[in-house]
């Protein structure tokens, strides 16, 4: 049990990795807040049309895609 609690400690992340998973990160919760306060108080039938459902649909499975590649990549 100890020692696979010293490898863990062991594998830290750089500085870069840090970075990229942060700016990832905020990337993600930046586009959730807006599109969940300030778009809907604006525009109350968003996504409005199912054009405009796919797109989003589109655009938020592309974050979420980010956010698990940089996890398994950075």
């Amino acid at each position: 049990m100890l020692a696979g609690l010293t490898l863990l400690a062991e594998e830290s992340l750089s500085t870069n990795q840090q970075i990229g998973l942060s700016l990832v990160c905020a990337a993600f919760v930046v586009f959730s807040l807006v599109m969940s306060f300030p778009v809907p108080a604006k525009f109350p039938n968003f996504p409005g049309s199912k054009r405009g459902v796919a797109i989003f649909s589109v655009v938020s499975f592309a974050f979420f895609a980010a956010m698990m590649l940089a996890v398994i990549y950075i």
